[in-house]
């Protein structure tokens, strides 16, 4: 996901707050997925609750929703937010 941020950063002119919220979503869903995989008992009903709702998720794709969730909120943060200025030196 990182990746294609940079790919596409000229589209919203590298605004940290995209990259924040896209990344925290994406690593909230890869979160979830190691938990998963590594057999945590203790958060099993947790995980398993997630993975009914988010589609993919049995496969280990299950971070793409949350990734285009995160996406969006952080190009709507963006556009309502005035860009930072540098100040002139």
């Amino acid at each position: 996901m990182l990746v294609l941020l940079n790919l596409f950063g000229k589209f919203f002119k590298n605004r940290q707050c995209v990259f924040v919220t896209t990344m925290l979503f994406t690593g909230a869903a890869a979160l979830c997925d190691l938990i998963r995989v590594s057999g945590i008992e203790a958060l099993s009903g947790t995980v398993s609750a997630i993975g009914r709702v988010l589609p993919l998720y049995g496969v280990g794709m299950g971070w793409i929703l949350p990734s285009a969730a995160g996406l969006l909120l952080g190009l709507f943060v963006s556009a309502l937010s005035k860009p930072k200025t540098s100040a002139a030196r």
